[in-house]
């Protein structure tokens, strides 16, 4: 399994940080643009950043068969789990205080992933995402 905690990524490297509806979509192929997310990230070495909260909210949701494939998908070698532990607890609750009565913990961790990442997040909760952090940089899920 890859190393829970957030990983140093050195500058220049670039990913995407994934939100619970792109592990959805990734795990069932609900999309062709998942699909093929998925090809380009592979063939090109792209980043996941997946936030702990997001794979929490993603197993919910998922049948039991979709949560094998939620398992196998982040343990590839490109991803990188982000926890909501101790040291993170304090970002992404500033993050959620400044949200005001937007209350959405998992928006509000892979918004401080994000931001503190520089990096999209790919998604088709866009306007919850912004509605949390204003400007937030969004590669939108069909």
């Amino acid at each position: 399994m890859t190393d829970p905690s957030p990983t140093f990524i050195p500058p220049g490297v670039h990913g995407r940080v994934l939100d619970t509806s792109a592990l959805i979509d990734l795990v069932t192929g609900r999309t062709l643009y998942a699909q093929a997310f998925a090809r380009h990230s592979t063939a090109t070495g792209l980043i996941w950043a997946v936030p702990t909260t997001a794979i929490t909210e993603a197993w919910a949701r998922l049948p039991d068969k979709g949560r094998l494939g939620l398992s196998v998908l982040v343990q590839l070698g490109h991803t990188v789990i982000e926890t909501l532990d101790i040291h993170q607890a304090g970002p992404v609750g500033e993050t959620l205080e400044s949200a005001g009565a937007e209350f959405d913990v998992c928006a509000a961790h892979v918004a401080e992933v994000a931001t503190r990442r520089r990096w999209p997040v790919l998604t088709d909760r866009g306007v919850r995402l912004r509605a949390v952090v204003p400007g937030l940089e969004i590669e939108p899920l069909p």
